[in-house]
């Protein structure tokens, strides 16, 4: 069965930092297709790129994404489960324990659905400063 728009897609991202495993759930509100269906293979490479990728910059390498699972919870068909392993970039001695987070925000474009907030770990020392990032990044 084919993914359609207003269909909503559940996106799992785990990971281990340390010896633990985190994940965070994120709904996304399908808004518009490119051809005639969506392709969630090429959905798990833009959510790598596009949410992922930005989020090693202020990682520590102790950080290892290593899953993402979208699943389509309006026709309860589809879904792709992608092995991935990307860590973070930042010097894994400087790593803070695993319980330290900092929030993202992913922003809504419209207002039929909200904002999303995530606490993501693997903070590393130099890249704070009391109870901000220095590191000065945006999604």
């Amino acid at each position: 069965m084919a993914t359609n728009i207003g269909d909503i897609l559940r996106i799992t991202l785990c990971g281990t930092v340390f010896t633990e495993e985190f994940c965070n759930v994120w709904f996304f509100l399908v808004s518009a297709l490119t051809g005639t269906e969506l392709n969630l293979n090429t959905t798990a490479g833009a959510v790598e790129d596009e949410l992922i990728e930005p989020l090693l910059a202020a990682q520590s390498s102790e950080v290892i994404w290593e899953r993402i699972l979208i699943e389509n919870i309006t026709n309860d068909l589809d879904f792709l489960d992608k092995t991935i392993s990307r860590a973070g970039t930042l010097v894994a001695s400087e790593a803070l324990p695993s319980f330290n987070a900092f929030s993202v925000k992913l922003g809504r474009q419209t207002r039929e659905t909200r904002n999303g907030y995530k606490r993501i770990p693997g903070l590393v020392e130099s890249q704070t400063d009391g109870q901000s990032l220095t590191i000065g990044m945006r999604l």
